[in-house]
């Protein structure tokens, strides 16, 4: 599993300010014995964190992309790894 770099991007309107934190995660199952993939695909996950005043940080947003991306792996994983 690779992570790439998330892509920031801030938001500010008339009374917030929200940062987006997106992130591309390329993930692959490899059946060793058979030398073929199980699984190849490409997961891209936004989190969002958004306040009525200044101070926000990305780490929040970050969290939650990985989080949701997290949960998707472990359900590709539990779908095509073999009981």
């Amino acid at each position: 599993m690779e992570i790439e770099p998330f892509e920031r991007k801030e938001r500010k309107h008339f009374m917030t300010h929200s940062i987006e934190m997106t992130t591309q995660i390329p993930f692959r199952i490899i059946d060793v014995a058979r030398n073929k993939y199980l699984y190849k695909g490409k997961f891209t996950e936004k989190g969002t964190n958004s306040t009525m005043l200044g101070g926000i940080g990305s780490k929040d947003a970050a969290l939650q992309a990985m989080n949701q991306a997290n949960k998707k792996i472990q359900a590709v994983m539990a779908e095509r790894m073999p009981q």
